[in-house]
């Protein structure tokens, strides 16, 4: 026969058991997985930083061809990794400013230059699509 208390403890158990479920679902797991992503991003754009002022510091002893085309390709490696880090946070105005960065870099190879150029047009048409979805921005016709 179910008595009260049978009863009371089954409900205490089938509310427990969800209350486990809920708190050990895939939402919960997500929102940690963003959290150590955001982390991991900011120390990817610290990592990319230091490099780059190191680099900053080597600048002025190149003075081959070579050499500089050599630091220049790291410039571009560094400023890359800044720019993914600042991507993935949603930052992209800094973004933007890597690229600035990289176009700015004296003997850098046309296929780097290239790339670059592809990266601030992905960018570029990405904030025109939020500003059109904000309503802020009107398409202009051709």
């Amino acid at each position: 026969m179910i008595t009260l208390k049978n009863l009371l403890i089954f409900l205490v158990g089938i509310i427990g058991f969800f209350v486990l479920i809920s708190q050990n679902s895939i939402i919960y797991g997500m929102e940690d997985e963003k959290e150590r992503g955001k982390v991991n991003y900011a120390a990817v754009i610290t990592k990319a930083d230091q490099d780059i002022s190191e680099l900053e510091r080597f600048r002025s002893t190149v003075s081959t061809s070579e050499q500089k085309e050599s630091l220049s390709l790291r410039f571009f490696d560094a400023y890359m990794q800044k720019g993914a880090g600042h991507f993935h946070l949603g930052e992209r105005d800094k973004q933007l400013e890597c690229y600035k960065k990289i176009l700015g870099l004296e003997a850098l190879p046309k296929i780097m230059r290239a790339r670059t150029h592809t990266n601030l047009a992905v960018v570029h048409i990405h904030l025109n699509n939020i500003l059109l979805l904000l309503g802020t921005y009107k398409k202009q016709k051709n």
